[in-house]
């Protein structure tokens, strides 16, 4: 986790600018102004990483953003925002239509058209940054979708989603599956603005779309059971094999490499970690699902260029010299 913000640590003074300082950046140019400028303001901002993608969270008093059409030509977007309110309501418009977000609500917009965002009193919102070059969708089709949210039957999934991540985000961004579980937002993000879109074709892309993020997030959970497979995945989601390998090979998706891939990567940084020193590599094996270590030494040689005990040997080498050097 990163701070970008927290103005209890700054003078009361210095906080409207440094607001609006961490907002402009964060926001891509959106200037804030303070709800008064006689009142004292609070802000405190975070942000986690998760791959290609970000949770943002903003708990601060009363603020007005504008992004003006002068700064969406200057400072183009190259993100889609789907954030949550948390605490209070809010207020968005944008191409002339006013929407009321109360607590639980979700909003995706388009950062590429002006829009004004506010909020009275102590407010909070947390969101998900996607970049729009993997989320893969025309703009016209997102600028649609954006209207009509809860009209998707994942609306309600999403916004678990995103606030399950905010909860555990400190948690869940150390994880070694940080990076696939932003593999996964991205995908349910796409499945939300397809489904939510009036396209019709693009709905029942999102319906295999979003089934597939839901049996990569059920496989992530479950890398460590050496007796997962095609059968129990496909029971699991009350599909049968056959319609489960149709939807893999729809999105140019291979289970049992990508699982194979997940669960070497697990292993190759359990086995770089401190806190797993006391375990054999068997061990570190058996934990990502390999019941055999000596399948699992010859996977891992094949894809990493060495092998696991030569892996641990050079990470271990690694913290020693990085402890010398803090020493020094």
């Amino acid at each position: 986790m990163a701070v970008v913000l927290d103005t209890d640590e700054l003078p009361e003074a210095d906080r409207a600018d440094a607001v609006m300082s961490a907002m402009n950046e964060s926001f891509v140019a959106t200037y804030v102004p303070p709800e008064n400028p006689a009142a004292t303001v609070s802000a405190r901002m975070e942000v986690w990483d998760f791959g290609s993608t970000s949770i943002f969270r903003s708990a601060m008093s009363g603020q007005r953003l504008i992004r003006t059409a002068k700064r969406t030509r200057s400072h183009p977007s190259s993100t889609l925002s789907l954030a949550v309110q948390q605490i209070g309501e809010s207020v968005f418009d944008q191409a002339g239509e006013q929407r009321i977000l109360d607590t639980g609500s979700l909003l995706v917009h388009d950062d590429n058209s002006p829009y004004e965002y506010s909020w009275t009193g102590l407010g909070a919102c947390t969101c998900l940054f996607v970049r729009l070059d993997d989320l893969g969708l025309p703009a016209d089709l997102i600028r649609d979708a954006g209207t009509r949210l809860r009209a998707s039957p994942i609306y309600n999934l999403m916004v678990d989603h995103v606030l399950g991540m905010t909860r555990n985000a400190d948690a869940l961004s150390a994880d070694p599956a940080a990076a696939a579980l932003g593999v996964v937002s991205i995908e349910l993000a796409r499945a939300l603005v397809a489904s939510a879109a009036h396209d019709t074709r693009h709905r029942r892309d999102a319906m295999a779309a979003t089934l597939l993020t839901q049996i990569r997030a059920y496989v992530g959970k479950h890398l460590a059971n050496p007796g997962l497979t095609p059968a129990i995945i496909a029971a699991a989601h009350h599909i049968s094999v056959r319609h489960l390998y149709k939807l893999c090979a729809g999105a140019d998706f291979s289970l049992h490499d990508w699982i194979t891939t997940q669960r070497l990567e697990g292993a190759r940084n359990e086995l770089a970690g401190l806190e797993s020193r006391h375990r054999s590599i068997a061990m570190v094996a058996q934990r990502w699902g390999f019941s055999n270590p000596t399948h699992f030494s010859r996977r891992f040689r094949d894809a990493y260029g060495i092998t696991p005990r030569d892996w641990r040997r050079l990470a271990g080498r690694d913290d020693v010299a990085e402890d010398s050097s803090s020493k020094a």
